[in-house]
């Protein structure tokens, strides 16, 4: 009979070792998921950066044959798109990945389009115009920019983005 006992007692984990195993999860899961939040943040942002490169591109190609900058339909509806449907789509502003896209042609020579997100706490807008500076706002819930005066800097409240 005690033999069985020992054997019961030595196959079972005590509490402490339970609670031990268990603050080792918590702290690993504490250190791991802000990491995680921020990879996510910037994921989404660098796409938007990216759609914004590629919107930028379209326009260069289209202003090469015409006399003006072009609207998201434009490009998107043309009859071989300058955009895929994502962001030529026939209604601005455009979506992809929780980001909303829209172009502005100015009378002139020029145009600026905005990256504003659908989470405005969460993460910051971008801008580009036809300089081809990525501009990117200083905090999260930034107004949108409006084109500004002056084409080789960034409009209020944003600042130039590395990429």
């Amino acid at each position: 009979m005690i033999i069985k006992q020992n054997r019961l007692k030595a196959k079972a984990f005590t509490l402490i070792e339970i609670m031990l195993v268990i603050t080792i999860l918590v702290t690993l899961a504490a250190i791991a998921i802000p990491s995680l939040l921020r990879a996510f943040v910037t994921s989404k942002e660098t796409t938007a950066i990216a759609a914004l490169k590629t919107i930028l591109t379209a326009e260069i190609k289209y202003r090469a044959t015409n006399p003006v900058y072009a609207s998201l339909e434009t490009l998107g509806g043309a009859n071989y798109p300058y955009l895929d449907s994502k962001l030529g789509c026939s209604t601005p502003p455009c979506k992809k990945q929780n980001y909303l896209f829209n172009v502005t042609p100015l009378s002139g020579n020029g145009f600026f389009a905005v990256a504003d997100p659908e989470e405005p706490d969460n993460y910051r807008t971008f801008y580009i115009d036809e300089s081809g500076v990525i501009c990117r706002s200083n905090t999260t819930n930034t107004p949108v920019a409006t084109a500004h005066a002056n084409s080789s800097s960034c409009p209020p409240g944003y600042d130039q983005c590395g990429q």
